[in-house]
């Protein structure tokens, strides 16, 4: 009778060691190669991310998953101004990144450096997790931030669905120490919630602007941690256009003034909701804005005034024409050289 307790306790004992080995094998061996295609193991648990060295539109993303200058090379030099941005693709599309490394080294010299963060549908939140978990380990002297309108996604759920880690949209967005740190509970997670998705379909604003609140304190939290790595934050009001003659048919036809002769990434107002819940979503986030830039004392670039009245400056909505990232990019390049010299003298 004892032989067979110590016999099921070594058996026992054995299938829990072939679970755990079969587990760590999955883990470690599996799910990096097979499911993640060979990440490396931080840019696989964080999820957003572009894939590494692909083409999104005409964007070439580099080998991090991001654009512009790779982490790997902040490491090998200290005498450079390294400049990192974060946003949604109105601070991706039309090459933003590789536009503002050429134009900044031309206007301020070659020891500019730019880490481009930002990427397509990405909110406050999805910034956050990104500076949190990747970029707050590498030494940047400016993180610029341009959040405003993907922000607004959130809002189109029921009240009671609302979340303020925006969970609510997609799992990528759901984070704790096992997610952030386990392959297998990431995969099994994300399969099993699927979230509601970004693009709005039905309860526009049914959260009746909910994103504000989190809108603000994503940035505040944001701001915080960039100051404590010892970086400087640079907040940028959000331009945007949407003329009095607009409406869904009107844009479909190439009717409302765009400028976008090519018809890059163009986006209808209705790609985030009507054109009324845009516009005062946009003018709420604008004020957060400007209230947390003076706040917290936060240097603030007012894109919104410089760009949002002249409709030649916009593709659509909220991405900029060929003509408006060329002033985006002299204008946030002219400031952050008048900050660079302060801060040498």
């Amino acid at each position: 009778m004892k032989g067979s307790k110590v016999n099921l306790l070594v058996n026992s004992t054995l299938a829990l060691g072939v679970t755990l080995l079969c587990l760590l094998l999955v883990e470690f061996t599996i799910l990096p190669v097979w499911a993640t295609g060979g990440l490396h193991r931080d840019l696989a648990l964080l999820g957003f991310y572009a894939t590494p060295n692909s083409t999104v539109g005409d964007t070439p993303i580099n080998a991090d998953g991001f654009t512009g200058t790779e982490l790997s090379a902040l490491e090998a030099s200290t005498e450079e101004i390294n400049v990192l941005t974060l946003g949604g693709s109105t601070l991706f599309n039309r090459r933003m990144t590789e536009r503002m490394l050429s134009n900044w080294q031309q206007m301020h010299g070659a020891n500019w450096t730019v880490t481009g963060g930002a990427l397509r549908t990405h909110t406050t939140r999805a910034s956050l997790i990104k500076y949190q978990e990747i970029f707050s380990h590498y030494d940047f002297d400016y993180v610029v931030i341009y959040h405003g309108v993907n922000d607004l996604w959130t809002n189109n759920v029921p009240a009671a669905d609302f979340r303020t880690d925006y969970s609510h949209m997609q799992p990528w967005y759901k984070r704790n120490i096992l997610l952030e740190n386990s392959l297998v509970a990431r995969y099994l997670y994300n399969g099993y919630y699927r979230g509601t998705g970004v693009f709005p379909r039905d309860n526009i604003n049914a959260a009746d602007f909910a994103s504000n609140a989190t809108f603000e304190s994503n940035l505040q939290e944001l701001i915080a941690a960039i100051r404590a790595n010892g970086a400087t934050p640079i907040l940028m009001s959000f331009a945007w256009h949407i003329p009095e003659n607009y409406s869904l048919d009107g844009f479909k036809a190439y009717e409302v003034g765009y400028n976008n002769p090519t018809h890059y990434d163009e986006c209808p107002v209705e790609l985030w909701g009507t054109t009324s819940y845009v516009r005062a979503g946009l003018n709420l986030h604008n004020q957060t804005l400007r209230k947390l830039a003076r706040n917290t004392q936060t240097h603030l670039i007012d894109l919104d005034s410089y760009l949002s009245g002249n409709i030649e400056n916009f593709g659509d909505v909220v991405h900029l024409s060929d003509i408006g990232t060329d002033r985006l990019v002299e204008r946030v390049g002219r400031e952050l050289g008048v900050l660079a010299a302060d801060a040498l003298d």
